[in-house]
C-alpha cells in the first residue's frame, strides 16, 4: 500500500493518512525520473469516474506522484488492448480537483495526459471508456521546469 511505500517519516505518515482509498487501491508509486509501467484493470471494481470517456466507469488503475519541482508530466498509455483513458487529480479521493481527463490523446484510442504541474501530490487514472478494462502500458515522462517568473 501507499502506507507502507511512503512511511519513512512524520511527514510520509500525515501523507499517507491522507490518501485516502488510493490507499486501499493498490497505487503505483512513479518514481522522480519516471518509467513504464506494465498494468491491468481487468477484475479490478470501478471506484473512480471521471467527466471523459463516456464517464471512465471501468476498473482503473492508480498511480500516484510526488514532485518536489514544479515539472512538464506526460502520461501516455503506450500499449493496451482496449479504449483507454487518463485522468489527473490532485486529490484522489476528490472529484473536484480533477486536473484533466483524456480519452483518446494518443495513438488511436489510447489516452495521453501532458501537464504542467507544480509540487505537490498527483493521482493518475488509468482507466477505461465506459466500462472498459483490460491490459496495458503506461509511459510517465517528467521533466523539471523553471519556476515562472512574476
Amino acid at each position: 500500500t501507499i502506507a507502507d511505500a511512503t512511511a519513512t517519516g512524520a511527514a510520509d505518515q500525515v501523507l499517507a493518512g491522507a490518501l485516502g482509498r488510493c490507499d486501499s487501491a493498490d497505487a503505483i508509486a512513479v518514481p522522480a525520473e519516471g518509467g513504464l509501467f506494465d498494468y491491468t484493470t481487468i477484475g479490478l471494481e470501478n471506484q473512480y469516474s471521471s467527466d471523459c470517456g463516456n464517464g471512465a466507469e471501468g476498473g482503473e488503475a492508480v498511480f500516484y506522484l510526488r514532485l518536489d519541482d514544479r515539472s512538464e508530466v506526460i502520461a501516455e498509455v503506450v500499449g493496451a488492448n482496449y479504449d483507454s483513458v487518463l485522468h489527473l487529480r490532485s486529490a484522489c479521493d476528490d472529484a473536484a480537483t480533477q486536473i484533466r481527463c483524456d480519452d483518446d490523446g494518443g495513438d488511436g484510442n489510447r489516452a495521453r495526459l501532458e501537464e504542467t504541474l507544480e509540487p505537490g501530490m498527483y493521482f493518475f487514472f488509468v482507466d477505461g471508456y465506459g466500462n472498459g478494462t483490460g491490459t496495458g502500458q503506461v509511459q510517465f515522462t517528467i521533466e523539471p521546469v523553471g519556476a515562472v517568473l512574476p
